[in-house]
């Protein structure tokens, strides 16, 4: 796709990520991904794949134990920099004490921490609750916003004709949550209005770029990707990041008069539970870590 871009392939960043889990290559046919060289070799084979010399942005995707531990993932990722293989380095779902830990390990290694990938929406405000959008503007790290339409209920889509007969019935939201959040999608489309009628997807868009993140929102065709653009070249007003703001602390606290839990957000809780690996793994993690010791 990117080599049919032509001379335009040139203004396309590409991020790419980097799984520490030791099984990723054995779903494609590779080898377990152990130590410094299987970072190199992944990082050539995303080269291949798009044609290009350097990748723009190269994530480490999820804060899971690397057989080589984290100093071989910075040490290839140090290399790959000063070979010219990648411009930016960046890490994805890394909470507050990963990132330190992480931003620490890469600074012994003069190698900037420039990014953060995060679940972060208008409705999934958890990266805000849990300090971890501080510790990225401490640290001078971009939170880049994954899923910031939250699957799509903030286009709106799912509350057209609510005033005809109530919220659309749909398979990913139950009608109770549209009830829930239909005062924040009429806001989101009041703002819209009157800033020079926006969308209701663009104004929850530039609602995370105005608190310092980059969202980066699937998109399937041009109309899409047209909408998306609208989302840049201005800002919400102060006043109206601040009204949003209230009406989103209001409705945490009905949810919480309620007992209500969000489904919005991804259960991590995995990460920190004991994780079985598959033979052929725990036997090479075990024998790198008795030659450690």
């Amino acid at each position: 796709l990117i080599s049919d871009l032509g001379a335009e392939a040139a203004n396309v960043e590409i991020a790419t990520k980097f799984s520490s889990l030791p099984w990723s290559s054995l779903l494609v046919g590779g080898g377990v991904r152990v130590g410094k060289q299987a970072v190199l070799e992944a990082l050539e084979g995303s080269l291949t794949r798009t044609g290009r010399g350097y990748i723009d942005l190269y994530q480490l995707d999820c804060p899971f134990p690397y057989l080589g531990g984290l100093e071989a993932l910075t040490e290839a990722l140090a290399e790959a920099r000063d070979r010219g293989l990648i411009r930016a380095v960046g890490v994805s779902n890394y909470g507050v004490e990963d990132l330190k830990t992480a931003y620490a390990a890469f600074d012994k290694f003069d190698l900037p921490l420039a990014t953060n990938q995060i679940r972060y929406s208008v409705v999934d405000r958890e990266a805000e609750k849990s300090g971890l959008l501080a510790v990225c503007k401490e640290l001078n790290v971009v939170p880049i916003a994954s899923e910031p339409l939250a699957q799509g209920l903030l286009t709106g889509k799912f509350h057209e004709h609510q005033h005809e007969s109530g919220a659309m019935p749909t398979s990913r939201f139950s009608r109770n949550e549209l009830i829930l959040y239909r005062p924040i999608i009429n806001l989101l489309r009041f703002i819209g209005a009157f800033s020079g009628g926006k969308t209701t997807s663009q104004v929850a868009l530039n609602y995370l770029i105005c608190k310092g993140a980059i969202p980066i929102p699937g998109v399937k065709n041009v109309a899409q990707a047209r909408e998306i653009i609208g989302a840049a070249g201005w800002r919400m007003s102060e006043n109206d990041v601040e009204v949003l703001d209230e009406r989103l602390a209001e409705l945490d606290r009905e949810m919480a008069r309620r007992g209500i839990l969000s489904k919005l957000p991804v259960d991590m809780t995995w990460l920190d539970e004991e994780v079985r690996l598959p033979g052929e793994v725990q036997a090479l993690l075990d024998e790198f870590q008795g030659k450690k010791k």
